[in-house]
């Protein structure tokens, strides 16, 4: 949705820079967009250390990847991609029907 976003304004958008990639499929739902996501770290990664340096438990860590396994995201089809309107020239009810987080459809 933001890369769609910023190539409206004008922008050349080929990668996207985050902290932690969660795992749960973002690199292949923006890839069909074109966009290369790149992550500083992995949860995978985060959780490994974390156990290894005992601020989580066996059971915690378990539990973590457990979630990120039974949570991953199928890549965006290219027809459900971002429409051709900036996010500015749609309503609220226009975004959060497009708005594929549970978290986001409800904030707007």
């Amino acid at each position: 949705e933001t890369s769609a976003s910023l190539r409206l304004e004008g922008l050349v958008i080929t990668d996207a820079v985050v902290l932690l990639d969660r795992e749960q499929g973002g690199p292949e739902r923006i890839q069909g967009d074109g966009v290369k996501l790149r992550a500083a770290l992995t949860v995978t990664k985060f959780i490994h250390v974390l156990e290894k340096l005992k601020k989580l438990d066996a059971e915690t860590c378990a539990k973590v990847r457990e979630f990120v396994a039974a949570n991953r995201f199928a890549p965006i089809a290219p027809e459900k991609m971002a429409p051709a309107k900036s996010a500015a020239q749609m309503s609220y009810s226009e975004r959060a029907s497009l708005a594929s987080n549970a978290m986001a459809k409800q904030l707007l």
